[in-house]
């Protein structure tokens, strides 16, 4: 794979899972967490219309990492049942830290584009900076993915960037 942020010893060492955070505020001058919190206030809205209707959610947080985004997520909600994924065990591990004061989190090690999560098991997906790292036919087999396990009629909330070195610009202009 890319590397594309430079973290220490890659995505797949306990080191890297520790330095993330301070890794990533700094590239983005102490702006990554604000950025990350961008789908909150859709998310938020949504998760009320549904309770609203006297529906319970589950959603899985897709590339969670250190759990950053989806701690936002349970600081709001804290009973909402969230699943998180990563395909580091490592990262992982750092995500449980954070989340393991939320009862109704569960933890997923898998590749985001074979997960071997149930169909229709989730009522909205939540991804935070993931795509830019994918190559291209590995996105569209992560959202065919996504499109197995969401119930018909269901969310995805989803950010992500284009940065410089990163992703081609005329790609992004043209929505691929």
């Amino acid at each position: 794979p890319q590397i594309f942020h430079y973290p220490t010893d890659g995505w797949l060492s306990a080191k890297s899972a520790r330095l993330y955070d301070y890794q990533v505020e700094s590239l983005f001058i102490g702006t990554a967490d604000a950025m990350r919190r961008q789908v909150l206030p859709f998310f938020t809205k949504w998760v009320k219309d549904v309770r609203s209707e006297g529906v319970e959610p589950k959603v899985l947080d897709v590339a969670t990492g250190t759990g950053r985004f989806a701690s936002f997520i349970m600081d709001n909600f804290r009973s909402l049942h969230l699943d998180v994924l990563d395909l580091s065990p490592f990262y992982l591990a750092e995500a449980k830290k954070i989340l393991e004061k939320y009862d109704s989190v569960g933890y997923v090690e898998a590749a985001a584009e074979t997960t071997e999560l149930a169909d229709a098991s989730y009522a909205a997906i939540t991804c935070v900076y993931l795509f830019h790292e994918l190559p291209r036919e590995v996105r569209k087999a992560v959202l065919a993915e996504w499109m197995r396990v969401l119930k018909p009629g269901g969310k995805i909330f989803f950010v992500d960037s284009a940065q410089e070195g990163e992703v081609p610009y005329e790609r992004v202009l043209e929505g691929c």
